[in-house]
């Protein structure tokens, strides 16, 4: 078995901070949580309330309209609060509408397609792993 490291200049990402909204199920809220857990790792901390984010992770929701309309709002908000920062939209929403989510004002299109099982029989979404569609500002 034969075992590769990759090493990963996170100096980019120290001191930075991020605000990270989950809308939907548990699944959505323990992959933010990963997200979490790895940006931090890499230096980034959480930012406080009142405090601009320089990287915004949005973990959205399909199932309803109502669900999706929730997941414009958010991302206009926390573009509006947070301008210049790198914004991240994954989740159901950003896969299933991923075009129109790249239209978005401080959203830009996603570098890898997306992907996403939909089962015939309820017309849910079911990831098959986080998706990310990137911002207009780079980390540096």
């Amino acid at each position: 078995m034969k075992i590769v490291l990759y090493m990963i200049d996170t100096s980019a990402f120290q001191g930075k901070k991020a605000r990270f909204y989950t809308l939907g199920c548990k699944l959505n809220f323990s992959e933010t949580s990963t997200f979490a857990k790895l940006l931090g790792e890499m230096g980034v901390v959480e930012a406080e309330d009142g405090e601009k984010a320089d990287i915004c992770l949005v973990n959205t929701c399909s199932v309803t309209e109502m669900a999706d309309h929730k997941c414009r709002q958010t991302i206009h908000r926390l573009v509006r609060e947070n301008p210049g920062a790198f914004m991240v939209v994954t989740g159901c929403y950003a896969q299933l509408d991923s075009e129109k989510v790249s239209k978005m004002d401080g959203v830009a299109p996603t570098r890898r397609p997306t992907s996403c099982n939909i089962s015939t029989t309820r017309g849910r979404c079911l990831p098959t792993r986080p998706t990310m569609a990137t911002g207009t500002s780079s980390i540096t």
